[in-house]
């Protein structure tokens, strides 16, 4: 049996008037993650209010794709802005609890619920 082919990692930026909402799909490999960062840091160049991370459609993370999300999260936060998280699968979550950083990050259900919270 062949193991299941590696979706290409997508970002789509999405500004609203006071939060913007990054999706991230695919997997975020360690050849990708350069991409991840770069788009994260970008979209956090300017201060913004609020940025939501949806992860509901993201198959895979690699430590340095975590890192980039760590990374984007320390620069929002000097800017006093703050980043939760949506919509993570059951292995993706699992991660998130294993390396701890789902003590950092606010975790919601959905985009919407972590925009209204």
């Amino acid at each position: 049996m062949d193991a299941p082919m590696e979706r290409a990692l997508r970002v789509d930026v999405q500004r609203q008037p006071d939060v913007v909402v990054v999706t991230v799909s695919g997997s975020a490999t360690m050849e990708m993650s350069a991409e991840l960062n770069d788009r994260l840091i970008e979209t956090v160049q300017d201060p913004i209010p609020l940025l939501v991370i949806d992860l509901a459609e993201l198959d895979f993370v690699c430590s340095e794709g975590l890192g980039a999300i760590v990374n984007a999260h320390l620069k929002c936060m000097r800017q006093g802005g703050c980043i939760r998280l949506a919509g993570p699968t059951k292995p993706i979550l699992e991660l998130l609890d294993l390396t701890r950083l789902s003590k950092l990050f606010s975790i919601f259900p959905t985009v919407d619920e972590a925009i209204k919270a």
